[in-house]
């Protein structure tokens, strides 16, 4: 069985998260300035959760799924209870 340290979980999760927010964004065509600005976070924080490198905050996630149009489990949809299952705990 194949063991993750909770850190190694959590970088893989913040990876997955990161990945798919910035492909919606992307695809709804708009700038880390302008989903920032509309969150109320820093343009730099949206890029640290883009690079999987932030620990957002919930409120941060809904934020970001109502700007995208999306509910806050599609940023977990890239496969992530493929890549992130029971068995890795």
């Amino acid at each position: 069985m194949n063991r993750k340290s909770n850190a190694g979980l959590a970088e893989d999760i913040r990876g997955v998260l990161g990945r798919q927010v910035r492909r919606l964004r992307k695809d709804a065509g708009l700038t880390q300035d302008v989903v920032a600005e509309h969150c109320g976070i820093f343009r730099t924080y949206l890029s640290r959760i883009e690079n999987g490198t932030a620990n957002p905050r919930v409120t941060v996630l809904a934020a970001l799924a109502t700007m995208l149009g999306v509910g806050v489990w599609d940023f977990f949809d890239e496969g992530a209870h493929d890549k992130v299952g029971p068995s890795d705990f």
